[in-house]
This record gives structure tokens, sequence and C-alpha cells, in this order.
């Protein structure tokens, strides 16, 4: 059962033991962001919430994939760094940046192509995790905040891992979720696992 970050890192060490060549991938590894990261980052997203900045600065998530979920926005074929791709993707040079900008929000991550938001130091929703979707006008919540994002989807990956599978699987995750992720967030995460364990 994941029910903290450490519990993330051990089950991202333990998959990457299992899997080594995709390890750079998959593993949380120590440090993330150094100070002149930071600066950078302050210096062209001063709304980027610190809680997010926390999880950023103590693990390298640039690499990084949780299942289907991409924990840097794309490189829109200008970034490579995760800096780098931060500043981009919260720009014009992102097409999907008029559907966010007035939002209060900051593309962060990604979900099978759809952008993962999190609401910006001054908006109403700060450190809230929503997803942007063309089926719907409106970002939906997907966590309160990063932490539980990376909690939830990697609970999600576990199940999947150990090829749990139909509705009974998905039921058990999304009870399994229910301490850390808010009964409003619930239907995102019910088409997240019904995509992961349904059986093909």
């Amino acid at each position: 059962m994941i029910r903290s970050l450490d519990d993330v890192e051990r089950y991202s060490q333990q998959l990457a033991r299992t899997a080594p060549r995709i390890a750079k991938a998959i593993e949380f590894r120590r440090p993330g962001l150094n100070d002149l990261d930071r600066a950078r980052l302050r210096r062209h997203l001063p709304n980027l919430p610190n809680d997010y900045l926390e999880i950023a600065t103590t693990w390298d998530l640039g690499p990084l994939s949780i299942g289907y979920f991409n924990l840097n926005p794309p490189s829109l074929g200008v970034a490579r760094e995760l800096v780098d791709r931060l500043i981009v993707a919260n720009t014009p040079v992102n097409p999907l940046f008029g559907s966010f900008k007035d939002s209060g929000m900051l593309q962060v991550a990604s979900y099978e192509g759809d952008p993962l938001l999190v609401g910006a130091k001054g908006s109403p929703v700060i450190g809230q995790v929503f997803r942007l979707s063309a089926s719907n006008d409106q970002p939906q919540l997907v966590a309160p905040d990063f932490g539980a994002l990376l909690k939830a989807a990697t609970q999600l990956d576990d199940f999947r891992a150990k090829g749990a599978t139909g509705d009974d699987a998905i039921e058990s995750f999304l009870r399994s979720i229910e301490e850390y992720i808010p009964a409003t967030a619930i239907p995102e995460w019910t088409l997240f696992a019904d995509h992961a364990l349904q059986p093909t």
C-alpha cells in the first residue's frame, strides 16, 4: 500500500531492479533541482507552488514516468531538461497554453498527452492538480497536491504490475486511495483505472 512519498520512492527502486533497462525512466533518484535550477524557476515561474518545488528538488523528475503519467511537460521540440520544459510549457510556444493561461494554473506534467496542471500561488486552487482534456471544457480535479498525485499514480501502477484487472480491481484501487484523494477527484481516477486495469 502506497501511503507516503517514501513508499513511492521504494516502489520505484524495486521496480527498477526488475527492469534495469528502463530504470532511469521509472526510478525516483535524488537529488532533483539544484540551486541554479530553482533560481531560474523563481525568475520565470514565480507562482510555481512550494510543495511542487520541494518534490522536484528532492527527486529528479525530468526523465520520470509512472505508468501513463509523465512527470514533466512535453519538450515541444525546444526543451530537454525539466526546468526548460516547465518554462516553455507555460508560454505561447505550447499550443495548449491558451486553454489554461487565464485559469491560475501551470502545466507541470501530462497524462497520455493531456496536460496536468497545478494551481499557482495566489490562485484559489494553489497546489491542486487538474487534468485538461479535449473532452471537457474545464480542467478536472485529479489530486489535492502533487504528492498525492504521485502516490495515487504509483498505487495504480502497483495494481497493474501485479496483474490486477477488471471491475473488482478498479473498486479495490479506488478504495485504496480514498485516504488522500478527495471524492471530487475520484471520477478522474476511475477513468485512469479503467484505462490501466480493464482487461484488453
